[in-house]
């Protein structure tokens, strides 16, 4: 295996996302077409495809009301009465890190199936109690969205931790409960990290992340690329 290999990934598509399906009253809420390409920063050791929300129907485990993790954080930000149409629009993470290209699309199909209501006076979307129930069933979601510990998905430097892996873990686990997967996944982390020199290497991987999610991504690659040479 040659020394970048383990960055190797998928080639993504070309072009752009489509978009016919955002009205034009909402057009506003989004960066202009060509900023929602199919891989994130394309031409670097960081680049990687986006995966689309429909992809991730086919590979995800829904929650036991038909919910797909995107649909779920899109829930936790509804409970803050932002949603719809923020006054500095929808952030790229819906497009690059779930795959949503129409947020409004999604919101109204959580509406439709009784998950949020429109409050007639404000405007934005709360969550209704069949959506607040969901929400508290599946609070793993906003909170590895969150989480500083989260790694990229496929991480080849060691142990995967993001909200996919969780996901997978407790499709296959249904009797233990997300906070106890979260905590054993944590605590295999932290021995990792204490007890093996690779362990230095997903630490220096983890601040990488950071870095990434901060919008340093100039320091973010020059780690990365001190991980490889030093395998």
């Amino acid at each position: 295996m040659g020394l970048l290999d383990i960055f190797k990934r998928k080639p993504a598509k070309q072009g752009y996302a489509d978009s016919s399906s955002i009205p034009p009253n909402e057009r506003q809420y989004y960066q202009p077409d060509e900023y929602y390409t199919f891989s994130s920063y394309p031409g670097t050791i960081m680049e990687r495809p986006v995966i689309t929300f429909e992809e991730r129907k086919r590979t995800c485990a829904p929650s036991r009301r038909g919910l797909y993790v995107a649909e779920i954080l899109l829930l936790s930000y509804c409970s803050k009465g932002e949603y719809p149409n923020p006054k500095k629009g929808y952030p790229s993470l819906w497009w690059f890190e779930y795959g949503i290209r129409d947020v409004g699309g999604a919101l109204r199909s959580l509406e439709q199936r009784g998950f949020i209501t429109l409050d007639g006076n404000t405007g934005k979307y709360g969550l209704t109690d069949l959506g607040k129930a969901e929400l508290s069933d599946n609070e793993y979601v906003p909170y590895m969205h969150k989480t500083k510990r989260k790694t990229i998905e496929g991480d080849k430097f060691g142990k995967e931790y993001n909200v996919w892996s969780i996901n997978r873990l407790l499709a296959d686990n249904p009797d233990k409960s997300w906070n106890d997967i979260i905590e054993q996944e944590e605590n295999a982390i932290k021995k990792q990290l204490s007890s093996t020199k690779e362990g230095a290497t997903v630490d220096a991987n983890l601040s990488g992340e950071e870095l990434e999610r901060a919008g340093r991504v100039d320091e973010a690659i020059a780690l990365y690329e001190k991980c490889v040479s030093e395998r």
